[in-house]
């Protein structure tokens, strides 16, 4: 009765075991690539899709005071704009900066808190790489809205508006021209991540129960690490939100080195791995 229980035992260890290191990685891996796919193939084009709609857009109409029809341009307040006009337009709406602070240490986040001409506070979160730019208190500016959200804040750094003063523009954190990069930096970090995962599940379920020398297994193990360090590295890239050409052009880089790296170091571990064995029917033989 003993023996039987610790057979069940060791079968259970072994079944966990095996579960652990194979089937594991090897599910993981697949719903990694899975995923990572999908998000290359429709949020990444939606968020493309979306900064070229907003680069596309013009001031919503309004009607000026003599009854003709004018644009955003002119600063209307938000009563002024007809309810025929789309949420694909820019509705701006006059505000003053209150305060700015920040949170956070890495990355250190930035706000800015406004108070708009209907009397109406709102607190607004900029863009990274923005925050250098950001207008001081008591600074008049242009809260600009496109789709329900405040994409960018309008504000003159010399003269006035009326005058023709130079207009400087600061996106917040919903602009959409860098809404791809979280969509892009997941599904290729998914995308090169899965395979990775997927070799390394594959070598588990190949050389576990053999339980081999390092040298044996250091071959098989080189191509998913070249894998991994990819997919963190393109990932990276991705997240900075640069222009997609410019992201796309790194990631190439990246993966024509790794495509590179992996059959080298492979190369160079292949011949220790027939020196191991060499040496093991040596000793064996004799």
């Amino acid at each position: 009765m003993s023996a039987a229980r610790t057979t069940r035992a060791k079968k259970a260890t072994r079944y966990a075991t095996n579960w652990a290191s194979t089937t594991l990685p090897i599910g993981l891996g697949a719903m990694a690539m899975v995923v990572g796919v999908w998000l290359l193939v429709i949020p990444f084009p939606k968020a493309m899709a979306a900064a070229r709609a907003y680069d596309a857009a013009i001031g919503c109409p309004h009607r000026a005071p003599s009854g003709e029809a004018a644009s955003d341009e002119a600063g209307p307040s938000e009563a002024e704009f007809t309810e025929a006009a789309s949420d694909d337009c820019l509705r701006g709406v006059d505000a003053t900066v209150q305060r700015s602070w920040t949170r956070g240490s890495r990355p250190v986040r930035h706000y800015l808190e406004f108070r708009r001409e209907d009397g109406t506070r709102q607190e607004l979160r900029l863009d990274r790489g923005t925050h250098a730019d950001a207008p001081p208190a008591g600074a008049q500016v242009r809260l600009v809205s496109w789709r329900g959200e405040v994409r960018h804040i309008n504000y003159p750094v010399a003269g006035t508006r009326d005058t023709g003063g130079t207009i400087r523009t600061l996106f917040t954190d919903a602009n959409p021209r860098t809404a791809h990069a979280l969509p892009l930096a997941w599904g290729l970090g998914l995308a090169f991540g899965g395979p990775a995962l997927l070799w390394f599940g594959c070598l588990a379920r190949r050389y576990a129960p053999d339980n081999p020398p390092r040298d044996v297994l250091l071959p098989g193990t080189l191509p998913p690490t070249v894998l991994v360090l990819v997919a963190v590295s393109t990932g990276a890239i991705a997240m900075q939100g640069d222009p997609v050409a410019d992201t796309l052009q790194q990631v190439g880089i990246v993966v024509l080195g790794g495509l590179l790296l992996a059959p080298l170091l492979t190369w160079y571990a292949a011949p220790r791995r027939r020196t191991a064995g060499r040496r093991k029917g040596q000793l064996l033989s004799g």
